[in-house]
């Protein structure tokens, strides 16, 4: 949902802008798959982080998408 909402090509791209202009650092789930064009439409968070970390990412997601849960 968010690499169309935000009109961005794939998975690589929504990365870029979200650690740059959010400051969120996700994984592009293309990482993971042996033909990469399958995993374009996805991302990975890590949640090995501190709570504090881990709310402000959330803060920062949910203002990005309102009314999405």
């Amino acid at each position: 949902m968010a690499i169309k909402a935000l009109k961005l090509p794939d998975d690589k791209a929504l990365a870029r802008w979200l650690v740059t202009e959010r400051g969120i650092a996700v994984v592009p789930g293309s990482s993971f798959f042996q033909l990469p064009s399958e995993g374009a439409h996805f991302i990975r968070f890590c949640y090995c982080k501190k709570p504090e970390t881990l709310e402000r990412a959330a803060k920062l997601l949910t203002a990005l998408f309102p009314g999405v849960a």
